[in-house]
């Protein structure tokens, strides 16, 4: 935010709710991410050895966005050999 901007918010506005509100929109979206890796480690789970694509079609999902997932959770949730995804065991609960 810019000087200019700061200096343009009314003095005694509760900034505290646009503060929670971005919070609560952040730990949502988090959520969100979350899931949708333990959709791609249930995936892989059921088809280890899969290459991003094959997972993206399996999911009806885009590639980059598997890849983001993939590629987040490499070495926590995943691991990759020759372009093949793996799911490490016990990874997720």
């Amino acid at each position: 935010m810019s000087y200019d901007n700061v200096m343009a918010v009314p003095r005694g506005r509760d900034m505290s709710h646009d503060t929670s509100c971005a919070l609560a929109e952040i730990e949502a979206r988090i959520d969100e991410i979350e899931h949708e890796s333990e959709i791609v480690f249930d995936y892989l789970t059921r088809h280890p050895g899969s290459r991003a694509g094959e997972i993206a079609k399996g999911l009806r999902a885009g590639q980059r966005a598997v890849s983001a997932h993939l590629y987040r959770g490499k070495g926590r949730l995943f691991s990759t050999r020759n372009g093949r995804w793996f799911p490490i065991p016990g990874a997720l609960p």
